[in-house]
């Protein structure tokens, strides 16, 4: 057999399996005779490397390993589905002699993951708190924290990019020199004061990093003296476009470049002043520091773009701001490094005017990003089901839906935005609008010219759930779906209602492998894991090569956290089309 296709629980293979372990010559069979993949995933995205650094116990020596799998073409920096590296790992767990070879290799040093920098890590670990930084996004300095691997954090402090990285803020709004505090870590403390961490930086819930020593016993007058020997010029200058302080912005500006501070995201402070709305601020920046209206952030991101995505509930702060960072040579379609153009984020806040202003530049009206075009992001947003779309392809325009932004919308129809465009899934916007029940955008939709005959049909969905009024406009411009004997508003919802209960009572051809791939579909937007997979799996029974099947039976198992055999699905299918971004999706 052939040894590749095992898998555990978790979609790891064998050589998953022996580097975690430390089996070196285990790994060397496995990669040189079985013909193993130094860079396979697991089912969570998770590579050889990266379960190679997860050893809990610092005194393992992992290295031995690692070196082999970086020999063999391994990927040192390759993040698993949550964003953890090997670095992040090797971090935590205090491994200084991977981190010193990881960092050896060029691996960002800063990444970020679904609980923080390997900094923030490498303090606490000891501490019984798992909830505590689980939610929050830190870096590979962070877990080296929470580990309490002042090793690890000297080592990476060595390399980080100066103050601003030794003072990034997780969303809970702390920096690393805050979580060594709360747990009283004096030489951390120390060390990371040294090297130019800001003791003054409000962290959200206390004040001040010293107002937060009453948490902790230990060693508290060591922590004051070194705390209070700190300073921060940059941070003070962010501080100071955040909180629109134009007199402070030109005092600091007399001492230092102020094109040098960077925070969050490595936006500047033009960034921030125009995500602030602070049209006063942008004319110092530019005019008078020499800020350029096009620079990027470290995601790609421009001050163009970042203005166009204030919340809608601050929607007369963008187009001032707007307008002036095009008169001064802003690019007013460039992307960040995810897709997103500022009408994107325009459309998906209901910026209408923003979308106006963005159009007369003649800016591309469809642009895809990894969630879509905006118009369908304008229709649903105000529902509380982000994780629906977060996946897709959008256009400007489903990202107006999403928001259920008409004006919006409108603007973007008018200047021919295609209201039939479909994303990887191949569903339009109209689709989408059905999905989340909203009938005045089904609508307009339909009398722009959405097609609602298009594969899976809406019609089908509205009524899966009895969605009347939905059911009621989709009918007239609907062609009959053979085998559903009565065609009205009732009859539909009651077929498909059946299909829930009687399937074999609804009279519909028992052949119709498309018929069975749509109602698949159907369960799977409505959460019925059971009705997908066994719709799926009769589509597969009568059309065996067909992909769709297969991929419909993948997401079905999925939802029902069938991982194992979801894999075997996707692998399948992936066989009967190699190219499919769909299904490599699914396998991730």
């Amino acid at each position: 057999m052939d040894l590749r296709r095992g898998r555990d629980l978790n979609g790891r293979s064998m050589l998953h399996l022996a580097a975690k372990a430390g089996a070196l010559d285990f790994c060397r069979f496995l990669v040189e005779e079985l013909g193993f993949s130094a860079n396979s995933t697991s089912a969570h995205g998770e590579t050889p490397i990266l379960v190679a650094t997860e050893v809990e116990d610092d005194e393992v020596d992992i290295v031995p390993v690692l070196r082999y799998l970086l020999a063999r073409g391994g990927d040192p920096a390759a993040a698993d589905e949550k964003g953890y590296t090997p670095l992040h790992n090797a971090a935590e767990f205090g491994h200084i002699k991977a981190v010193r070879l990881l960092l050896s290799k060029g691996v960002p040093v800063d990444p970020l993951n679904s609980r923080g920098t390997p900094l923030h890590l490498a303090a606490a670990m000891d501490h019984d708190q798992p909830n505590r930084v689980v939610n929050h996004v830190l870096s590979p300095l962070m877990m080296a924290c929470c580990g309490r691997s002042l090793k690890c954090m000297k080592l990476l402090v060595q390399v980080l990019l100066g103050w601003l990285v030794l003072n990034f803020k997780s969303p809970s709004g702390r920096p690393v020199l805050f979580q060594a505090v709360d747990d009283g870590i004096t030489d951390i403390v120390r060390s990371l004061l040294e090297a130019g961490a800001d003791p003054n930086i409000d962290d959200g819930s206390e004040p001040r990093v010293c107002q937060n020593l009453s948490r902790t016993s230990r060693s508290r007058d060591s922590i004051v003296k070194a705390a209070a020997m700190a300073s921060s010029p940059f941070e003070v200058a962010i501080e100071a476009a955040v909180n629109g302080n134009l007199l402070r912005l030109r005092e600091i500006a007399s001492t230092m470049d102020l094109r040098r501070a960077r925070g969050f995201k490595g936006r500047n402070l033009l960034h921030f002043a125009a995500e602030k709305g602070r049209l006063d601020l942008c004319r110092f920046l530019i005019e008078e520091s020499g800020f350029n209206p096009n620079s990027t952030s470290a995601e790609g991101e421009t001050p163009i773009l970042v203005a166009t995505s204030i919340m809608e509930d601050r929607t007369d702060d963008v187009v001032p701001v707007l307008r002036y960072l095009l008169d001064h040579g802003g690019d007013p379609a460039a992307p960040d490094d995810r897709g997103y153009t500022p009408l994107h984020n325009a459309a998906e806040y209901g910026h209408h005017e923003a979308v106006r202003v963005l159009l007369s530049e003649g800016v591309p009206v469809n642009p895809l990003n990894r969630r879509g075009t905006p118009l369908h992001l304008a229709a649903a947003k105000g529902h509380d089901q982000p994780n629906r779309v977060g996946y897709h392809v959008l256009s400007p325009l489903a990202m107006a839906c999403c928001g259920h932004y008409f004006k919006c919308m409108k603007l973007l129809v008018e200047a021919g935005a295609d209201v039939n465009l479909k994303g990887p899934t191949g569903k339009p916007v109209l689709f989408n609008a059905v999905e989340d029940g909203l009938t005045d955008i089904v609508k307009f939709l339909l009398e722009v010219g959405a097609d609602p005959n298009h594969g899976t049909l809406p019609i089908m969905l509205a009524a899966a759930g009895e969605q009347h009024e939905i059911v009621e406009i989709l009918l007239p411009c609907t062609k009959r779906i053979p085998h559903f004997s009565d065609w009205s508003v009732d009859g539909v919802i009651g077929t498909m209602k059946n299909l829930r209960t009687e399937p074999q009572a609804t009279g519909i051809d028992p052949h119709d492998a498309t018929l069975f791939a749509n109602l698949s579909l159907c369960w799977l937007r409505l959460g019925e894991g059971e009705l997908a997979l066994s719709n799926a799996q009769q589509c597969k029974a009568l059309a065996p090569q067909w992909v769709k099947a297969w991929y419909r039976e993948g997401m079905a198992l999925s939802m029902l956290k069938l991982h194992r055999q979801a894999v075997e699905v996707f692998e399948e299918a992936l066989k009967l089309d190699p190219s499919s971004e769909e299904i490599k999706k699914g396998l991730r």
